[in-house]
């Protein structure tokens, strides 16, 4: 599991599919991810999801105790934070996506929850 020093106060991790290493970030806790389509949609998070997950390629959410996340293979995973407000972030930065603006689209939901985007830290995680 990797870690980003900017975001130590904040439970994180990247990690690859065959590192079962999730329960080290919020144990007991249900990843939640969404069907993810190279888009600029960012979605706010509230509970995990009633069914399937929806379209999107990132996730907000100012409550504690949810584990939101992505996954990527040659698009960038990029975590965001908020300390102060309260409010993280987890983005699928593909080409089309960024190009599109889906790290835009995801600071501006952050926004709606409270937080700054003076106060927002990031990491960009492992790609290839």
């Amino acid at each position: 599991m990797l870690r980003a020093g900017i975001l130590a106060e904040i439970p994180h991790g990247f990690s690859t599919r065959e590192e079962p290493a999730l329960d080290s970030v919020l144990p007991g806790a249900p990843l939640i991810l969404t069907k993810q389509v190279h888009s600029a949609r960012a979605l706010t998070v509230i509970a995990p999801w009633d069914g399937a997950p929806p379209e999107a390629d990132a996730l907000v959410t100012d409550r504690p105790g949810l584990l939101i996340g992505v996954v990527t293979a040659d698009c960038a995973p990029v975590l965001l934070a908020d300390r102060k407000a309260g409010v993280v972030a987890a983005a699928h930065a593909g080409w089309r996506g960024a190009v599109d603006g889906v790290i835009e689209n995801t600071l501006a939901a952050m926004a709606e929850l409270g937080a700054r985007t003076s106060r927002i830290v990031a990491a960009i995680g492992p790609t290839i």
